[in-house]
């Protein structure tokens, strides 16, 4: 059951988590789903406020809330963009990224999560992990929903 509202919560993060691009900058799969990931992720994992996701979208991961780092792995989960072994889908990536940023982030992607896929941490932490590296790598087409 923690595994199916982990699973849920990343893949709404995922599809809900999203900082310096515009929603009209997403092909319309991801308009209309990130909603339902936002909402299902929402009902699973409570504590999670507009606030905390809008400081991630700014780059702030110093939080000790872990229902946030729960919403963001539920999101990718939700997403199917990433499975709780790191590896990345690059189906739904193509599908819900946007076409100016799309192979430059699957890379970045690829390469934030192998950096956290083998360290001795909880999948949420992983998840987490990848996150913070996206940002750091960059900011400016930083995606959280």
């Amino acid at each position: 059951m923690q595994k199916a509202l982990i699973s849920l919560a990343v893949l709404s993060l995922v599809q809900l988590s999203y900082a310096a691009l515009p929603v009209r900058e997403f092909g319309e799969p991801m308009k209309t789903d990130f909603q339902m990931w936002h909402d299902n992720c929402e009902i699973y994992i409570p504590g999670v406020t507009q606030k905390e996701i809008d400081r991630v979208r700014q780059g702030h991961f110093d939080t000790e809330n872990q229902a946030i780092k729960n919403y963001a792995a539920c999101v990718w989960l939700e997403s199917k963009g990433i499975n709780l072994d790191m590896i990345m889908n690059k189906a739904i990536l193509d599908l819900y990224l946007p076409r100016k940023v799309e192979e430059d982030e699957y890379i970045g992607y690829l390469l934030c999560a192998k950096e956290n896929r083998d360290k001795k941490v909880s999948f949420v932490d992983k998840i987490w992990g990848m996150l913070e590296c996206n940002y750091k790598r960059n900011p400016n087409d930083f995606i959280f929903i």
